[in-house]
């Protein structure tokens, strides 16, 4: 048996790898932008809930133990 992530956690795991990467490179991920000029992290779900971005927009109401803690009234608080 495989017990890995399923394909939601992998997806968000991605983005959020990235953004850690990058922070710690000094980019201030709150201002960056992506190629679409949406956060490239950041961007707002369906009910305006703040998620990680790129393509995990699918994934806007992924529940997973390692997130949760990021959680805040408005979303992801990355502060």
């Amino acid at each position: 048996e495989f017990y890995g992530p399923t394909v939601p956690e992998a997806s968000q795991a991605k983005v959020f790898t990235f953004l850690v990467r990058d922070q710690r490179l000094g980019t201030n991920v709150r201002s960056t932008q992506g190629p679409t000029e949406l956060g490239k992290y950041l961007i707002r779900s369906p009910i305006g809930e703040v998620i990680f971005g790129g393509k995990t927009m699918r994934f806007w109401d992924l529940r997973a133990p390692w997130l949760e803690p990021l959680r805040g009234p408005n979303g992801l608080d990355l502060s």
